[in-house]
């Protein structure tokens, strides 16, 4: 303390400090518009394991003492390498612990990118685009409508299936501002939004949930209309066609 070693019983000194540290890192996550860390069990056991560096590993020492002093009759554990009861996987460095979540998260965000793109459903690409705009239903027929019911999809949309989602629907092209048509199907509340991007194109889909939690997505299940559901994607839920 301020420059001198002075023994500490308890956690009353240890656990303000660590919880100062995790303060740091959740605002760096809320900087980058990520949620906060949350349980952190898990994530620690996993840095310990893959970033070694984020922790300085006690090997020495036991917690027999008190500030009180040390007597025959005090119990406790001995630090040894690795876990252990006394340290637990060891001091925290609020550094390499930083660097270690930035390359974590950039990990996780590049595994979700490839589910945002836009996979054209048929044999061919190509032809099954065509199909699309050569045998458009009924001028009248709203769009984002379900491509499992009517066969195709109007002209100005694609069939398309997301990539580890099931389900298929009718996506129309977002316009060059970035908005989507508003004309929905019957009984559907989801918003219009330009939210997938692929084939060279940004493409508009229905969103039902502004999270991917269970409770969210079941009550955006209502907002999707008959025979679609909410799907997790990237951080938000989507409505797709379920065959």
């Amino acid at each position: 303390m301020s420059g001198q070693l002075s023994p500490v019983g308890g956690t009353s000194c240890s656990s303000p400090a660590f919880s100062g540290i995790v303060g740091l890192l959740n605002s760096y996550r809320l900087e980058a518009g990520l949620k906060p860390l949350g349980f952190l069990n898990p994530l620690i056991y996993k840095m310990a394991k893959e970033f070694p560096e984020a922790f300085q590993d006690i090997t020495q020492g036991n917690n027999k003492c008190t500030e009180m002093g040390c007597a025959s009759t005090c119990e406790g554990f001995t630090a040894t390498k690795g876990w252990d009861p006394v340290s637990g996987v060891g001091t925290p460095n609020f550094e390499k612990m930083l660097e270690y979540l930035k390359k974590l998260d950039a990990r996780n965000a590049a595994k979700r990118q490839p589910a945002l793109s836009v996979r054209f459903v048929g044999a061919e690409e190509v032809v099954a685009v065509r199909e699309v705009f050569a045998n458009p239903p009924a001028a009248a027929t709203p769009h984002y409508e379900d491509p499992n019911t009517t066969g195709s999809c109007q002209s100005g949309e694609v069939d398309v299936q997301i990539q580890g989602i099931q389900g298929k629907m009718c996506a129309p092209k977002c316009s060059a501002a970035g908005t989507c048509p508003t004309d929905v199907p019957s009984g559907v509340t989801a918003r219009p939004t330009c939210a997938l991007q692929g084939m060279g194109g940004k493409y508009c889909a229905l969103v039902c949930s502004p999270s991917t939690d269970e409770r969210s997505l079941r009550a955006g299940d209502a907002q999707c209309g008959t025979n679609a559901s909410c799907k997790a994607i990237s951080g938000t839920g989507i409505c797709t066609y379920d065959k």
